[in-house]
């Protein structure tokens, strides 16, 4: 080295600095590559656990739907379920996308798909024994247990999948954080080394070229500094190049930094931009992350509170609204505890976020590249919109059944006609059983052949069959009549629509292709007609045998109510006089007592005489009485029930809060004694008689008061659920009580005269609610009920509305007979 020339020497020199930046220009790149490749895994495993989730949501609420419309028939309950029928299929699609470049993750998603399809059949199973009445069979416990059995394993095998996937994410968050310090180490040991690799070259050639040495100092202090560089220096030489090549270097750790403020900024952007809440805390509690997102949906900004105090800054609460969330309990404290959560709901509501929000909380552990737990970290999703869907959907109950029904009736009806699907080029996709009688090809014949086949040659060419199809994607609805061709050659005449699927975000899908068989039309057209006047005298006859019958039938229930009410008064005289001999009865044996006691007899006589007047005597004649009284009360009753039907009712608005604030004063005596609270909300005013709707009212309080729980404070509402969603114009209105409730055995007979199913809580002979039904169907209305044993009934009576005000009951006269309901305790439950 020592006998290079100059000129070698710092050749030699130079190229060890302009080498190591080529090589340091090198590894910066392929470091910041391997930064943005690993920060790309560790984003899709986030997506992948993120749609796992989904997929769980779905399936549990899925349960919970089609438990509540198997356990109450209501078929509100099971929206849930038909949400998740929608949308499970193109979740679990997503998911087994997300992980097909990971073999043994996709066939877990697989086996999840399966799983999962098999428990929505079983759903489906049950939810159609419902509908066929046989709910019995769908409430068993063994198909409750088999369900629930299915529904754990499915949860084991998603967080199977999920511990796979979160596992993954650690490793590559391990990866990201050593790709980024290896890029932090790569900036650093560059700058250095090219100071010190400066520094010996104007060492060396500090002699005669000290000057220009010393501003490629300059230019390292400038460079250390931030500043900007000495312009380059003017000349050919070896110096020059070196100075050439400090500032080229210079230009390349400036886009370097350049680069790493970029990715800071992008990643400050996607916590800025993001439209899901993240907040992140240290394990003192301290925030180190509460992005914009986050203060919008909380309606507040970190806070320097601590943790046992968050509940109370925040204003956290239940999904009740009402109850403050327990501090130790919310999702970020036990995230800082290691304890990770999926999807919890809660809602907030503070000073300047009234009105409240619903919130879907995740939340994760935060671990360092070692695994230490650091704190903790959650996101929020604001739910609001969510929920007022559900509400939607609830309130819109009826239109989706009758959508459903609708969808059903034509899948049905599809049987009948070529229903096939076609993929974007044309080729056939799917294959209906229509399709196969009316072509003449199996499925398997026929899925992935172009539709062209079906048309003769010389009628219509590919490239007009292809301009069909791009009208129908255009939106247009494509139709006509032409000539066919079946799989043997012979041809028939078909009607053929063809239109665009779209899925929800408006992608083009493919095309539905629904072809029909006219050839016979008009001999169809003539046996609909034949069919339709038969039809037309069968329900002629059938209308008059009805109307026969209703009148039978009204004779009979006629002659059966005389028949009670001839009965009643007929042994009203008999118990008259039975009252009256057996009161004789007593006279007679007080006075045979005085003169057994006045009367010089006999010790032994007067004494035998005594007992059996006061023993045998006295009991015979209270057995009497009392078996007068019940026979009596009977008799009442059985007047009662003949009346309820004979009555005549005005037809008038009724305005029915003042009649139950009426009866609630007239029953305070007892709802005091009963310890009791009743509640009455607005009620509306509906079409009828007053008394009548007193009666009811007064029947069905009375009820909740007797068969309340001695052992629990008695709660009873009268409230209003609004009008019918069958839109038939009626008020609902309800007496809802927290009482003794009624056993699954005795549900059938509640309505039924003479039946108490609770005889040792109160008195009565058990008419009350066999009058008050018959009364509520004479003022047109219906009368229903739903109860839980041990925890209360709610009784329910839909009477017409003011609105509506089409009052079936005749007007009563000023002296007609008016119906008394009073007394009678044993009618309820």
């Amino acid at each position: 080295m020592l006998k290079l020339t100059l000129i070698k020497k710092g050749l030699i020199l130079v190229s060890v600095p302009l080498l190591f930046q080529l090589a340091f220009v090198g590894l910066v790149v392929v470091t910041e590559r391997a930064n943005g490749e690993a920060s790309s895994w560790s984003v899709h495993t986030k997506e992948v656990i993120g749609q796992a989730g989904t997929v769980l949501q779905k399936l549990v609420n899925a349960e919970t739907g089609i438990r509540g419309f198997i356990l109450t028939g209501d078929p509100s309950f099971a929206e849930p379920y038909y949400a998740t029928s929608r949308g499970l299929p193109a979740a679990l699609e997503q998911l087994q996308a997300l992980v097909s470049d990971n073999p043994t993750q996709h066939a877990r998603a697989r086996l999840i798909a399966s799983n999962a399809a098999d428990i929505m059949e079983w759903y489906a199973r049950n939810h159609q024994l419902v509908q066929n009445g046989a709910r019995d069979q769908a409430v068993s416990p063994a198909k409750m247990l088999q369900a629930k059995n299915q529904m754990d394993d499915l949860r084991r095998d998603i967080d199977i999948f999920v511990d796979e996937e979160e596992r993954l994410e650690t490793q590559r968050d391990e990866a990201l954080a050593i790709s980024r310090q290896h890029l932090h180490w790569t900036l650093r040991v560059g700058t250095i080394v090219t100071v010190i690799s400066t520094v010996l070259l104007a060492f060396v050639f500090s002699r005669g070229i000290s000057d220009r040495l010393t501003t490629l100092l300059v230019n390292t202090e400038r460079l250390k500094k931030g500043n900007e560089l000495i312009p380059p220096l003017a000349g050919s030489d070896e110096i020059t190049r070196i100075d050439h090549a400090f500032h080229d270097l210079a230009a390349e750790l400036a886009r370097s930094a350049r680069a790493l403020r970029e990715q800071t900024a992008l990643l400050q952007a996607v916590l800025d931009n993001m439209g899901d809440g993240l907040i992140v805390a240290d394990l003192s509690g301290k925030f180190l992350i509460f992005n914009p997102a986050a203060e919008r949906i909380v309606g507040v900004g970190a806070l320097d509170t601590p943790p046992e105090r968050w509940t109370e800054a925040y204003g956290v609460y239940l999904p009740d609204q009402i109850t403050p969330y327990p501090a130790d309990k919310l999702p970020l404290t036990l995230a800082m505890q290691g304890i990770s959560v999926d999807g919890v709901e809660l809602f907030v509501r503070r000073a300047k976020l009234p009105e409240g929000a619903w919130l879907s909380i995740t939340g994760r552990p935060l671990l360092d590249a070692h695994g230490v737990r650091r704190g903790g970290i959650i996101v929020l999703r604001d739910i609001n919109a969510l929920k007022r869907r559900e509400q939607e959907i609830r309130e819109n109950a009826e239109l989706v059944r009758d959508t459903l029904e609708r969808f059903r009736l034509l899948t049905e009806s599809a049987v009948g006609y070529a229903l096939i699907f076609l993929d974007l080029r044309g080729n056939v996709e799917s294959w209906n059983a229509g399709a196969e009688r009316l072509k003449g090809y199996r499925a398997d014949e026929i899925i992935g052949r172009h539709f062209s086949c079906f048309h003769p040659p010389e009628t219509m060419a590919c490239d007009d069959l292809g301009l069909r199809l791009k009208v129908a994607a255009a939106g247009e609805r494509v139709e006509d009549e032409g000539w066919r061709v079946r799989k043997d050659g012979s041809r028939f005449w078909a009607n053929v629509v063809i239109t665009a699927l779209r899925d929800q975000e408006g992608r083009l899908r493919g095309f539905a292709k629904l072809t029909r068989d006219l050839t016979e039309r008009k001999r169809s057209e003539d046996d609909i007609r034949k069919l339709n006047e038969d039809l037309d005298q069968r329900i002629v006859q059938r209308t008059a045998d009805l109307a026969e019958a209703n009148r039978e039938l009204a004779q009979k229930n006629q002659e059966n109510e005389m028949f009670v009410y001839s009965a009643s008064h007929d042994l009203r005289s008999p118990l008259v006089n039975l009252e009256g001999f057996s009161k004789e009865l007593g006279t007679v044996s007080q006075e045979i007592r005085g003169i057994l006691v006045s009367h010089d007899l006999p010790p032994v006589a007067r004494d035998r005489g005594l007992a059996l007047l006061d023993g045998d005597m006295a009991e015979s004649i209270r057995y009497i009485q009392a078996a007068v009284l019940r026979l009596s009360k009977i008799i009442d009753a059985l007047l009662r029930l003949s009346r309820a039907g004979k009555v005549e009712y005005l037809c008038q608005a009724v305005e029915v809060q003042p009649i139950v604030a009426r009866i609630v004063d007239a029953l305070s005596g007892t709802i005091a004694e009963r310890h009791a609270v009743v509640t009455v909300g607005d009620l509306p005013s509906v079409v009828g008689d007053p008394a009548a709707t007193e009666m009811i009212f007064a029947n069905l309080i009375a009820n909740a008061l007797n068969y309340l729980d001695a052992r629990r404070p008695g709660g009873i509402v009268v409230a209003s659920n609004g009008q019918e969603k069958s839109g038939s114009g009626r008020h609902v209105l309800y007496v809802k009580d927290n009482g003794l409730g009624i056993a699954e055995a005795y549900k059938a007979k509640v309505f039924k005269a003479f039946q108490r199913m609770h005889p040792d809580a109160a008195k009565g002979e058990g008419v009350g609610l066999s009058v008050v039904q018959r009364i509520v169907e004479r003022l047109g209305g219906t009368i229903w009920f739903d109860s839980v044993e041990g925890q209360g009934t709610t009784f329910f009576v839909a009477l017409p509305s003011v609105q509506e005000n089409t009052c079936s009951p005749p007007a009563r006269s000023d002296n007609a007979p008016v119906l008394l309901l009073t007394g009678d305790k044993g009618h309820g439950h």
